[in-house]
């Protein structure tokens, strides 16, 4: 009995993923960029949710949905364990147009789980981390700090 509850809450969290994925694929077509998502049902992704195209550059981003009353941070280790398995993928998956070509690697939560410390080592050097929060019934929350996140094309 216990196994098969498990199975469900993992489902559920699944589920809960794979929905806010959805949601930051939309955010960034509607700033223009082709996304892709990165894995297929049932196999991993390598920490590596969406792949993004616009112009000369290319995001990688992984996507985070924890709850707004969540006690998880995700501290050092965790950014470090991110930053690993983007940059893997970038090396042996991206092909470079030109030497121009730019990739950044994001972060994208739905709450502010990243340890403050953490969030100051990391932000726009390694890696660029945006907050996208959404509501109950999982829809983006439409706020001043959304809008201020929004990438420039």
């Amino acid at each position: 009995m216990q196994k098969f509850q498990n199975s469900r809450q993992n489902a559920k969290y699944i589920q809960k993923g794979d929905k806010y994925e959805e949601l930051v694929a939309k955010y960034y077509r509607d700033q223009g960029y082709i996304v892709f998502k990165n894995s297929l049902l049932g196999q991993q992704d390598g920490g590596l949710d969406l792949i993004a195209f616009h112009q000369n550059h290319t995001l990688l981003i992984q996507c985070k949905n924890y709850t707004q009353n969540t006690q998880f941070k995700l501290k050092k280790e965790n950014m470090e364990m991110i930053i690993k398995n983007l940059d893997e993928f970038k090396k042996n998956h991206l092909f470079y147009p030109h030497s121009n070509y730019e990739v950044k690697f994001m972060l994208v939560v739905s709450s502010p789980c990243v340890e403050f410390e953490t969030f100051k080592a990391y932000n726009k050097k390694r890696i660029e981390i945006i907050e996208l929060p959404i509501s109950d019934n999982g829809e983006f929350i439409d706020t001043e700090k959304t809008k201020k996140n929004k990438i420039q094309t």
